[in-house]
C-alpha cells in the first residue's frame, strides 16, 4: 500500500526482512546515548507495556476498546517479549539496544546506512534521502510533553490506565 519508509515498531523488529525486501532503501540507524534511550522508553513504552501486562494479568481487558487491545496485544508481542524477551529491567534492555545497534551497523553496507545521532537535527537524514523540509516544523529532538493521548474508552467500564505515544513529523519532497 503505497508506504515508503518504516521508523521505530514494529518495523524495527522486521528490520532485516525488510532491508532484504528493499535492496535499494536506505537505513537510518538512529543512535544515542544507552541510559538515556532506557530512561526515555522506561518512562513512556515500557511503562505502557507493563501497564497492559497486569492489565491482562488481572482480566481487566475492559478498559480498553477492540483496537486498544488489539494494539496493545501487538505491542506487547513484539516489543516486550520478541525484542526483549519479555525483561525490560535496565542491564538486559540496554544490552539489547547496544546489540541491536551493532548488528546493524555490521550488516548494513555503508552506501544504504546513515548513522545518526539524536539530536543533531534532521539535515542528515532528509539529505540521504534526496527531501526537504521548511527547518521551522522540524523538530530538533523528541519532546515528552504533551504526546500522551487518552485512549478511548468503553462507556460500559472506567478507564483506570490512559494513553498512547501518538508522534507524527510529515514532510513534503522538493
Amino acid at each position: 500500500g503505497g508506504y515508503q519508509a518504516t521508523v521505530d515498531w514494529p518495523g524495527v523488529y522486521f528490520w532485516k526482512t525488510l532491508a532484504a525486501a528493499n535492496p535499494d532503501a536506505k537505513i537510518i540507524l538512529t543512535v544515542r546515548d544507552a541510559q538515556q534511550w532506557y530512561e526515555s522508553a522506561a518512562n513512556t513504552i515500557f511503562t505502557r507495556m507493563r501497564d497492559f501486562a497486569e492489565t491482562l494479568a488481572h482480566n481487566d481487558t475492559c478498559t480498553l476498546d477492540q483496537k486498544h487491545l488489539t494494539h496493545r496485544r501487538m505491542v506487547n508481542a513484539i516489543v516486550a517479549n520478541g525484542t526483549f524477551d519479555g525483561n525490560l529491567d535496565r542491564t538486559h534492555a540496554i544490552a539489547v539496544f547496544n546489540a541491536h545497534n551493532d548488528d546493524v551497523g555490521r550488516s548494513v553496507p555503508p552506501e544504504r546506512l546513515l548513522v545518526y545521532r539524536s539530536g543533531r537535527g534532521l539535515g542528515p537524514p532528509l539529505r540521504l534521502l534526496g527531501r526537504a523540509c521548511a527547518a521551522d516544523t522540524l523538530p530538533e529532538r523528541q519532546q515528552h510533553g504533551g504526546l500522551w493521548k487518552p485512549i478511548p474508552k468503553k462507556r460500559s467500564c472506567p478507564m483506570r490506565h490512559g494513553g498512547v505515544l501518538q508522534t507524527l513529523l510529515s514532510c513534503r519532497s522538493r
